[in-house]
């Protein structure tokens, strides 16, 4: 199986910008936006000189994308648990979560807890250098 970027053609990517687009001002779809702006840093890399900025806002990008995977991940996870208690609490509670959820995600996508963004970054990097040929 090929699991290069080549394998997303314009079409998803623009399906993809699409739906970002759709989306209320307040629930933007994010796993979309940064695939979008991994591909967009990938592009920029491909352009012109490498600069040392362009790797840095890819490796940026493909932390990012490790991040909101992991809170997928996380929020799924505590779905799987059973709700209720001596005290219930509310909505309160599920924003905390949320919170305790993203500072999770984020901390463990900085220190490469999975190594998925590296692994993404390489990826990207080396399909922007084929794409600059």
């Amino acid at each position: 199986m090929d699991f290069s970027i080549k394998s997303l053609t314009p079409k998803l990517l623009a399906e993809l910008g699409t739906l970002a687009a759709a989306q209320p001002a307040g629930e933007v779809a994010p796993f979309a936006k940064v695939l979008l702006e991994a591909e967009q840093a990938a592009r920029n890399a491909a352009e012109g000189p490498r600069q040392q900025g362009d790797d840095a806002a890819l490796l940026d990008a493909c932390r990012q994308l490790e991040a909101l995977f992991l809170k997928m991940m996380l929020t799924q996870m505590r779905q799987t648990l059973p709700k209720g208690g001596i005290i219930d609490g509310g909505r309160a509670e599920e924003f905390f979560t949320s919170l305790l959820d993203d500072s999770i995600a984020a901390e463990a996508a900085a220190g490469g807890a999975t190594g998925l963004a590296e692994l993404l970054y390489l990826q990207l990097k080396e399909a922007a250098e084929g794409e600059k040929k």
